[in-house]
């Protein structure tokens, strides 16, 4: 897995299992920003939610999910590759890459590439994964500038 983001994520870890998502920093990762999802984990019932997202998957997605739920999107909840890869990474607690065929609105895309990492709450318990969508693999699908404005 070659990524910023895993870079950064073994840094801030140092002898922990994960780092506390209290050190993240998403200014420390300025050229892979706009590429950047975090996600809250809900341990009971297990869910994911949306928390931070990136200019560039909001573009992919066509809509900003900030707040929404994987249990509540067609497509996303328990049982979907998507799901049961970021249950993975919050069970064993390392980060983790995934290419999984793309489920979403721009035609042009087939598959989506993704790097996760898991960060800790002030519990030591997982509390957010931070996840990595290079846009190289998607760049000639998207037009330069999106419905929010921004440029890819």
């Amino acid at each position: 897995m070659n990524s910023p983001l895993l870079t950064y994520w073994r840094e801030l870890r140092g002898a922990a299992d994960m780092p506390a998502y209290a050190q993240f920093d998403p200014t420390s990762l300025p050229g892979i920003l706009p590429d950047l999802l975090v996600m809250r984990v809900h341990a009971a019932p297990l869910d994911f939610e949306y928390s931070l997202i990136g200019s560039n998957i909001r573009r992919i997605h066509r809509e900003n999910r900030r707040g929404q739920r994987m249990s509540t999107i067609d497509g996303q909840g328990k049982g979907s590759q998507l799901w049961d890869f970021l249950e993975n990474v919050a069970k064993r607690r390392e980060p983790a890459s995934f290419d999984t065929p793309y489920a979403g609105p721009v035609e042009e895309i087939e598959r989506v590439q993704s790097h996760a990492t898991p960060w800790a709450g002030a519990d030591g318990r997982i509390s957010r994964l931070v996840i990595h969508v290079p846009k190289d693999h998607f760049r000639q699908a998207l037009p330069w500038t999106s419905p929010f404005g921004d440029a890819l």
